[in-house]
């Protein structure tokens, strides 16, 4: 049995990587130094898109 419930979008290293314009090499290490909160499914970095949001708004206070 599948379950059809709401699952949410999860963005790839590439897809924060595009969304912040910096390399996926820089958004890996900061996964890994947990400054961008993330799951890891296997060995793959998984980012919810309102962990991303919260981050962005956390990094323009700080501007």
């Amino acid at each position: 049995m599948v379950w059809a419930g709401a699952m949410p979008s999860l963005l790839t290293v590439r897809d924060v990587a595009a969304r912040l314009s910096l390399s996926p090499w820089t958004v890996r290490a900061w996964l890994r130094s947990g400054r961008i909160k993330s799951t890891r499914l296997g060995r793959r970095f998984r980012v919810e898109p309102r962990d991303l949001a919260t981050f962005v708004e956390q990094s323009e206070d700080r501007l």
